[in-house]
């Protein structure tokens, strides 16, 4: 009885791990290594098209510094388009 509850539990912490981990980083990122994408657009559609997917969007990211009179924090701001995020958020 002690293992099932420990392997249930176990499973459901799981499962809502990689829930919050793929609620914020996607399945694939295709990215280009220090530029941008600027047929991010034709890239999207193929995507689309590829069997098991189900919907994509694009995103930006870029290291930001902010400051405040009690110090500076390093961050990453991440920022995605609001007419096509609604299909890939759970």
């Amino acid at each position: 009885m002690t293992l099932i509850v420990v392997i249930g539990v176990m499973t459901g912490f799981k499962e809502d791990l990689t829930g919050k981990i793929l609620g914020y980083y996607s399945h694939i990122v295709v990215l280009k290594q220090n530029e941008g994408l600027d047929d991010y657009e034709r890239i999207m559609r193929k995507i689309e098209k590829v069997k098991g997917v189900k919907s994509a969007t694009p995103f930006t990211y870029t290291q930001a510094m902010l400051s405040s009179k009690s110090g500076s924090l390093g961050v990453v701001l991440r920022g995605v388009d609001p007419k096509t995020i609604g299909k890939v958020i759970n």
